[in-house]
């Protein structure tokens, strides 16, 4: 049908939109990625769009092949645009299903009508889902409808053993606590991770563990944003459990030039993480996080991975120059060290103990615990979540219409 469609000379039709979107997808993640099949791409995008533009100011009122048609922009968007533009065509699709309340308040007989492309609940919770995480991402809350406990699924019983499909219905119902409206204690945040390490990731597609990292960064931004911004060591242990089997699945795609939505997120965003943490022991996840980001970029080598791969490692420079810094301040005092004498005693991890402070001084015990002391604050990471890396590069903003 599509090809029929490219070699028409018929005006525009109302499934056009459809169909050219599926082409311009199946096109993106095509194995083939020679010049001539990337203009062809290209060509399917632009008409993707044209198509939908022209569908958008032909209709009065939104229809479910429209729905469809949107939902395939914004899969589209997720891997070749920032995240402003995805979000906005998100935002349209779920403005256009809250329009829809006939409709919908019927979907078990709208379902099973033939003709329509695809099926209507499960393409109204595929929206959902993507305006949730997408909301997500830009800090924003989704777009709320009358109809999302009618074709939001069930959590699963038994996520561990579940589909793929099942494990990312699993993480939805998780993101939810992520909404601002919501307001989440340390307590929930907490449990969020806890919930999301509860996943076997030996058991999981490579998708479903990018999903999982990124949700697990968010959970720590909202944590760091909240008045009490110190992570425990269980929480900080999970966290890097999580980022690792995210950095190993990024590391997989990539070697598969298989560009799944995080691929670059991850790497990107975990390395951050460790960054801002400033402890030894995030510190050591940073050499791994940066090799994987190498990885990636050599795999698929956009302008937009390479911009941020540069400014990896100009964060990890910048650390590294206040690290200096901090030691020169240190060093003007070796006259004073010299003059008092220094004892170690070797301990086994099992005898040793924290001394408290002398008697007098008014050092707080947790003082003596330095990977719980935050640091590296100086620098403003707040525009770090905003900052998504595009798979690909492609624009479609000239809506021209070009025969196959």
């Amino acid at each position: 049908m599509i090809t029929a469609r490219s070699s028409s000379t018929g005006g525009p039709q109302p499934r056009d939109a459809i169909l050219f979107g599926i082409a311009a997808l199946g096109a993106l993640f095509s194995d083939d990625v020679d010049a001539t099949q990337e203009k062809r791409h290209m060509a399917l995008a632009r008409n993707a769009q044209a198509c939908l533009d022209a569908e958008i100011s032909r209709i009065s009122t939104p229809s479910f092949d429209l729905i469809s048609a949107l939902v395939l922009k914004t899969l589209y968007l997720r891997s070749t645009a920032r995240t402003y533009a995805t979000w906005i065509t998100s935002c349209t699709t779920m403005h256009s299903v809250a329009m829809m309340e006939t409709d919908i308040e019927d979907l078990d007989s709208v379902a099973k009508c033939r003709g329509l492309f695809c099926e209507p609940r499960r393409t109204l919770w595929i929206a959902r889902l993507l305006n949730t995480w997408i909301a997500n991402q830009c800090g924003q809350s989704p777009i709320k409808t009358a109809f999302d406990t009618l074709i939001v699924p069930p959590t699963p019983s038994d996520p561990v053993s579940a589909t793929p499909e099942e494990q990312m219905i699993y993480l939805y119902h998780i993101s939810e606590e992520l909404s601002p409206d919501n307001h989440p204690t340390y307590g929930e945040i907490e449990l969020g991770i806890i919930k999301l390490a509860a996943l076997n990731s030996q058991q999981c597609h490579d998708a479903v563990l990018l999903s999982r990292t990124i949700m697990a960064l968010s959970f720590h931004r909202v944590l760091r944003s909240s008045e009490t911004a110190d992570i425990d060591r269980q929480t900080f242990a999970r966290l890097v459990e999580i980022g690792l089997d995210g950095l190993q699945a990024a590391k997989r795609l990539a070697q598969q030039q298989k560009p799944w939505w995080h691929l670059a997120n991850v790497p990107f965003q975990f390395l951050c993480a460790m960054l801002v943490i400033d402890t030894a022991s995030s510190f050591a996840q940073i050499p791994t996080a940066l090799q994987v980001f190498e990885d990636v970029a050599r795999a698929i080598p956009s302008s937009t991975i390479t911009e941020a791969l540069k400014l990896a490692t100009k964060l990890i420079g910048l650390s590294k120059l206040q690290k200096t810094e901090q030691l020169q301040y240190l060093d003007q005092c070796s006259e004073s060290l010299h003059q008092h004498t220094f004892r170690s005693e070797a301990t086994s991890d099992e005898d040793a103990q924290i001394q408290p402070p002398v008697a007098g001084l008014s050092v707080p015990r947790e003082i003596f615990n330095m990977e719980e002391l935050g640091g590296f604050s100086s620098f403003d990471w707040s525009f770090l979540p905003n900052m998504d890396i595009p798979i690909f590069d492609y624009d479609i903003s000239n809506p021209i219409i070009e025969s196959q």
